[in-house]
């Protein structure tokens, strides 16, 4: 619920601001990003996503390559986006199966 708020205030803010040329863009970073915060919790936190999703929990570097990503010209065009950086952690959870029937 509080990852769809942030979507839904992401998209508001960015029509507010738009008009003054400020753009707003957010990451959903999915589930557990990959940190000394993390691996103190427990190793099993990260790794029991790794699995669940077939890829790799992103760590600080993914989230820096986003926000730099976002915050330069090649993004330049692109406002009120959420950008998902989630190591294929939705891709790999999606059951093709129940969608198609």
């Amino acid at each position: 619920m509080a990852k769809s708020s942030v979507d839904v205030f992401t998209k508001s803010i960015a029509k507010e601001l738009q008009s003054k040329g400020i753009r707003v863009n957010s990451i959903n970073m999915g589930q557990v990003v990959d940190s000394e915060l993390t691996r103190k919790a427990g190793p099993q936190v990260v790794s029991k996503q790794d699995k669940s999703s077939g890829g790799r929990a992103p760590d600080g570097h993914n989230m820096g390559q986003s926000v730099l990503y976002l915050a330069s010209n090649e993004a330049r065009f692109i406002t009120g986006s959420v950008l998902s950086a989630d190591g294929d952690w939705l891709s790999a959870n999606i059951n093709l199966m129940a969608i198609t029937h």
